[in-house]
Order: structure tokens, then C-alpha cells, then sequence
């Protein structure tokens, strides 16, 4: 037996790592990255059921294909006035935090928006949105707002619509912005006795642009399918609180993701097209 107990009544002394891992390793059940077994055995020693090991592999797959594609055809002169205008530099609060946002969403197809209660994450998503048109022109674009549950959705929605009474931008723009939201299950589509959704990698959504809110409550499996159902040519927008506790099902995906080896910090081409475009010099720069 792997746990054995000690002459004391009601104490369990633990094997060894090492022994534990050599009968793991030994037994049918268990494979290597890349077998179908019923557990997944890594090369640091992290023990996972097979679907769980799978829905990681694939969420971190969409996440660094998605990350390596950027939006280069923008128009840059349009870009720069929609970043001034709609993003204006406060003073008192030092870096354009905003701005920057709105920059990476404008570029990169997979963004993150994260900051606590209060700091005006989804009033910043709104500019976000209003900047995506203008850039957009006359093919406007098919954006959807989603959050986990009906709550958060209800909670999106009235904010996206408070702050569409304050944009610094055209009345059509304005218009064009989304007005609703839905939850994930309604947007991907739930399947009757199924856990999987009829939107899917072989079935993407119809959207340019896909933005989920409290995404601090998306688990691993729910993230996971979320990603494989935004066309890899779209845009998509988390936002969400990292610091908030986990979701209640498996996976502490929003943390992971933002907290990945703790580095924090930007590649130097970003950084200096970031200069070229808002004047923004970020002193957070990867050596």
C-alpha cells in the first residue's frame, strides 16, 4: 500500500515522491502527453484526468496561435486620432493604462483586460469597441458581448449601454455598438445531453469580435471550448478581475494565463511601435 499507517493511532505517513511516481508510471491507467489513457502524467509530474490534460492542451494552443497573429493593415492615422480622442491622457493618474488596452485590442487577435471592481474596465471595453468600428470603415464589424451567468450579463449590458451615452464619437459608430449580451451556454449553443456546443472549432461563431466579461469565473473545459469557437481570424476580449478567487469548477484559468511565470512585461517591437503611435513609453520591456 502506498499510505501506511504508524504505530500511532490515526497518523498516515506519506511515501516518498519518488516512490509514488515509479508505481504511477507503472500502472495501465496511466500514460505520457499524447497517449489516450485515462490519467496524463506530465514531464513535472502533474497527474491529470485525460480530459482535463486535453481541454489544457488545446486552450494553450488557441491562446499562443491567437497570440502570434497580429491585425497589421490597420489604418494608422485613423488609429492614432481614435486613440487621442477617445482615450485622452489624464494627467493625474500618470501612464494611459486605457490606451495601451486599446492599442493590443486594435493588434492582437486575443487581448486581456484585467483590473479590480471599479477601474472602469467595461467602460474602457466600450471605447474599445468604438475605436474597433472606426477602424472597421464601412464593413461593420459582427460583435458579440457574452458573460458566464445571466447575472453578469444583465450587468454587461447595462454598463456597455451607460457608457454609450458619453462616447467621444459618432452617433452611427455609437449605434453599431451592441446593445445585448447573452450568456457562454447561449452563445455557443448548447446540445441536449451533451457537453459539448453545436459552435465549435469545425463550427465557429459568426463574429469579428468576441468580448466576455467576469471572465475570472470561466473554468478550464468552458474556457477551453470558448476559444475553439472564435474564428481564428476574429478578435477576442477577456475581462475580468486575475486576483479574484477561482471558478468554482476546475481551472484558475484567468490567473494562470496572466501570471504565467510571472512575467510581466512587453517584447521590444511591441514597445516600440507603442511609442510610434501613442507616445507611451512603457518602462515594463522584456530584456
Amino acid at each position: 500500500p502506498l499510505l501506511m499507517g504508524l504505530e500511532d493511532e490515526g497518523t498516515v505517513k506519506w511515501p516518498k515522491l519518488s516512490g509514488w511516481l515509479q508505481k504511477i508510471r507503472k500502472s495501465p491507467v496511466v500514460g505520457s502527453p499524447g497517449d489516450y489513457r485515462p490519467l496524463i502524467l506530465d514531464k513535472k509530474n502533474r497527474l491529470y484526468l485525460y480530459r482535463y490534460w486535453d481541454y489544457e492542451k488545446k486552450l494553450s494552443e488557441s491562446i499562443i496561435n491567437r497570440s502570434g497573429e497580429d491585425f497589421r493593415d490597420l489604418d494608422v492615422t485613423l488609429l492614432n486620432d481614435g486613440l487621442k480622442r477617445l482615450f485622452p491622457q489624464n494627467t493625474d493618474n500618470g501612464f494611459n493604462w486605457q490606451m495601451v488596452a486599446a492599442y493590443i485590442a486594435a493588434f492582437k487577435r486575443f487581448c486581456i483586460i484585467s483590473g479590480g471592481p471599479g477601474t472602469g474596465k467595461t467602460f474602457t471595453m466600450a471605447k474599445i469597441l468604438a475605436l474597433l468600428l472606426e477602424l472597421s470603415g464601412k464593413e461593420r464589424l459582427k460583435i458579440l458581448l457574452a458573460a458566464p451567468t445571466g447575472k453578469a450579463v444583465t450587468r454587461i449590458a447595462e454598463s456597455i449601454n451607460d457608457a454609450k451615452k458619453t462616447l467621444n464619437s459618432s452617433s452611427d459608430i455609437i449605434e453599431a455598438i451592441p446593445s445585448e449580451a447573452h450568456t457562454i451556454h447561449r452563445m455557443l449553443k448548447t446540445i441536449p445531453g451533451s457537453p459539448y456546443f453545436h459552435h465549435n472549432h469545425e463550427n465557429p461563431l459568426d463574429a469579428d469580435v468576441v468580448v466576455v466579461d467576469e471572465a475570472s469565473m470561466i473554468d478550464l473545459a468552458l474556457m477551453s471550448k470558448l476559444l475553439w469557437a472564435v474564428p481564428f481570424d476574429a478578435r477576442l476580449i477577456l475581462i475580468g478581475d486575475k486576483d479574484q478567487l477561482a471558478s468554482v469548477e476546475t481551472g484558475f484559468v484567468l490567473g494562470d494565463i496572466c501570471d504565467r511565470d510571472n512575467v510581466h512585461a512587453f517584447s521590444g517591437y511591441f514597445c516600440k511601435k507603442l511609442v510610434e503611435i501613442t507616445k507611451q513609453k512603457l518602462i515594463f520591456q522584456l530584456k
